[in-house]
Parts: C-alpha cells; sequence; structure tokens
C-alpha cells in the first residue's frame, strides 16, 4: 500500500510534541542539576541543547519504527541525555565551547569591519 507523504504540519507536530518537547525537559533537568555542581556557560548551555535535541532527533525514526507510542518519550529523553552527555565530555576536554566562541567574535569582528565606515580623509 502507498503511504501518503506527510505534510509540514504533520511533521512540525511531531518534530514539537514527539522530539523537541521530551528532549528539552531532560537536558534542562540534567542542566539544572549541573549547574549546582560547576559554573556553565552562557555557550555550554546552548551547545548542550543544540546536541540533545540533535541526537533526539537522529534516534526518533529508529525509536518511532521499533516501539510502542508510549515509551518514545522516555527513549527520546534517555537518549538526549545521554549524547549530551557523551558531547558534554567532548565539549569540556577539548574547550569547544572557547572555539566556537573565537570563530564567533572573528565573524563578528569581520562583519564589523565591513559595514564600518572609514574614517580615512
Amino acid at each position: 500500500m502507498i503511504e501518503k507523504e506527510p505534510s509540514l504540519i504533520e511533521e512540525l507536530y511531531s518534530f514539537l510534541f514527539k522530539i523537541f518537547i521530551p528532549a528539552f525537559i531532560a537536558i534542562s533537568i540534567k542542566i539544572a542539576t549541573q549547574v549546582k555542581k560547576e559554573k556553565m556557560t552562557f555557550t555550554r548551555v546552548v551547545l548542550s541543547f543544540v546536541v540533545g535535541i540533535g541526537c533526539a532527533y537522529f534516534v526518533y525514526p529508529f525509536v518511532e519504527n521499533q516501539t510502542e507510542s508510549k515509551y518514545i518519550p522516555l527513549l527520546v529523553g534517555v537518549v538526549s541525555i545521554s549524547g549530551e552527555k557523551i558531547a558534554e565530555y567532548i565539549i569540556y576536554k577539548w574547550n569547544v565551547d572557547n572555539f566556537v566562541g573565537v570563530i564567533f567574535d572573528s565573524i563578528l569582528n569581520a562583519i564589523v569591519q565591513i559595514f564600518k565606515p572609514n574614517s580615512k580623509n
């Protein structure tokens, strides 16, 4: 039987309610407990959310096809926390947040220099 291609609304609904919200809640809980132990920079928090939600988005099609629908949010949350924990090790080990910050600062300075009027006479 030929299946109908999902519409944009169905895809957004699936992403928001089945992937984003469980992953966001799981990463928020993990970050809240981590903030009590150590200092977190804004860049590390953003990277944690991006990586956690990215891992959840990656694993969702596999989980959706292989498990019952009532366990999907749990598995998506667990995968997002696990993926974020692995990424956290890499972020802390290699200081990725500092590297990303330097890249963004360089890009911002280049854009400012392009649009900055010349003060030469």
